[in-house]
């Protein structure tokens, strides 16, 4: 079902997923299928699919009548798939159309080469107006999509669509080029960030002292956390790498009492003592499937604790998911605590009788914290005596983070071969041009070509590629696949995604310059 139904991609899914652990996705958010790569040319991302229909093995198509990528496809037959029939899936549609909320459009920042689930080709040549892709975009389920009206960047419309309620404050400036992002907000802009069941207000942003970080709470769903916690920012090194559980990076450590280090998960069932899994899921932004969870035996007062080593934090906000491995053990009377040094510990918030809504996550306030704790710690206080927690994250005013980057300048585009004379961008800035004259002259060093890729958007790597390789594709992906293939990377590609897949051809190209 080749670029038909994509609700949500997992990129290099091999490095944090399981086959298992997909199959436990699709149950649990109700979607029909996944894709992923079976063969030559391969590709590392798993597409998660959603349909208004029961999907058989009828509905799909050979590969060779689409994009001749190798796949395997698997498809959830049981319960809660697709409604069945055209009537039902007529009413799906049109709910799905009508779905109340509004469209916010921002200028010139984007969210590049993330979240990208379709594409059309050339937006304006298929007489699509802005409306129409709104349409579109409602009726498919996506949450936002990208354009540049006037043609001069780009001509294709990505579609996007992310696990978390895209705002205004995920977006970066957009690397070399203009655009304009229309992100759509339901329920009248509010999403669906935070639980219905949360205790959390949406606060303001918070304002850092000198020498700190703000870590505002935006927003909780029941898969993901905001970007903004302090367990996230440590997983992507404060911005500068892509990101990595922080429990499995060593970035944080994780410390239990006597019967609290276990995992459970659909794929592996109970795993006593198992306290990398259990860390792992504690820790991480998004909640991987497969109903994992950290559990305790069942001794009284169990706890865990996380210290994030390298940092402090005065807390404002914390944000918990609970049992999501199907047992019902969700936490009721339970503190949690902060400490500066492991010995001594504060009570930064008590919870009593706390009501859940099934598998579901929260948040909540914390009042009144004066000092700056590098140690957390949830202890059960009561029933149930099993204490499961299948993710945290904490938010607030950090101390030992690496200072924020300055916003960076947009760079212009780089093209790759004939110099172009009199042509300028945004703001009067010259076109650089690596190759044939301008930077480097002939004989550019792939070092140099590597740098350059670097600040280009993916959708002009792609155009300096068909130009210098002859290479032609219907999309992105299709463009960047044909280059690996003919600089014979395909290999070396394995495993990467849309994104590095760009570059290593860029840098590979440039060596040959």
């Amino acid at each position: 079902m080749c670029r038909q139904g994509d609700v949500a991609i997992i990129g290099n899914w091999k490095s944090t997923h399981s086959i298992a652990d997909l199959k436990g996705i699709v149950i649990s958010k109700g979607y029909s299928a996944f894709t992923i790569s079976n063969g030559m040319p391969s590709f590392g991302h798993a597409a998660l699919k959603k349909f208004d229909f029961p999907l058989t093995k009828a509905h799909c198509k050979p590969i060779s009548s689409c994009c001749h990528h190798p796949c395997k496809i698997y498809i959830w037959t049981g319960k809660n798939r697709g409604a069945g029939g055209a009537a039902a899936g007529g009413k799906a549609k049109a709910a799905q159309a009508t779905r109340e909320g509004i469209w916010v459009t921002l200028k010139n920042v984007d969210m590049c080469g993330q979240g990208d689930v379709d594409f059309l080709t050339d937006w304006k040549k298929e007489a699509k107006s802005v409306a129409d892709l709104r349409r579109m975009a409602e009726a498919r389920g996506h949450m936002a999509f990208s354009i540049d009206p006037s043609g001069k960047y780009f001509r294709h419309c990505a579609f996007k669509c992310f696990e978390y309620q895209l705002t205004a404050e995920h977006c970066t400036p957009s690397p070399g080029y203009q655009n304009e992002i229309h992100i759509f907000m339901p329920n009248g802009g509010e999403g669906k960030r935070q639980s219905e069941a949360s205790d959390a207000p949406l606060p303001l942003p918070l304002g850092a002292p000198e020498g700190e970080r703000a870590l505002s709470f935006e927003g909780v769903t029941d898969s993901a956390f905001d970007r903004n916690g302090v367990l996230y920012s440590l997983g992507v090194s404060w911005g500068t790498a892509k990101y990595a559980n922080p429990a499995d990076s060593g970035a944080v450590s994780v410390g239990w009492s006597s019967d609290a280090a276990n995992y459970y998960s659909t794929a592996g069932g109970h795993k006593v003592g198992d306290a990398k899994q259990a860390a792992r899921v504690i820790c991480t932004h998004t909640h991987p499937g497969a109903n994992a969870t950290m559990w305790s035996k069942g001794s009284p007062n169990a706890y865990f604790e996380i210290d994030l080593r390298s940092v402090t934090l005065k807390p404002t906000h914390y944000a918990y998911r609970n049992d999501y491995g199907g047992g019902g053990n969700h936490p009721r009377t339970y503190e949690l605590q902060g400490s500066t040094n492991g010995r001594e510990w504060v009570t930064l918030r008590k919870h009593s009788g706390e009501v859940w809504k099934g598998n579901c996550a929260k948040a909540w306030t914390i009042d009144g914290a004066t000092d700056y704790y590098r140690l957390f710690r949830v202890q059960n206080l009561g029933s149930p005596n099993h204490l499961c927690c299948s993710g945290i994250e904490f938010y607030g005013l950090v101390r030992g983070a690496p200072a924020a980057a300055p916003a960076k300048a947009a760079t212009a585009p780089v093209v790759m071969g004939t110099a172009i004379e009199d042509c300028e961008v945004a703001n009067g800035t010259p076109v650089r041009v690596v190759g044939n004259s301008a930077v480097g002259g002939a004989g550019a060093s792939s070092s140099s070509t590597a740098s350059a890729a670097a600040d280009m958007p993916l959708y002009e790597i792609a155009e300096v590629l068909q130009r210098e390789l002859g290479v032609k594709g219907s999309n992105l992906q299709e463009t960047i696949d044909a280059a690996v293939s003919e600089l014979g990377l395909t290999s070396e590609a394995g495993g990467l995604n849309l994104i590095e897949k760009a570059r290593l051809s860029m840098e590979v190209l440039g060596s040959r310059l």
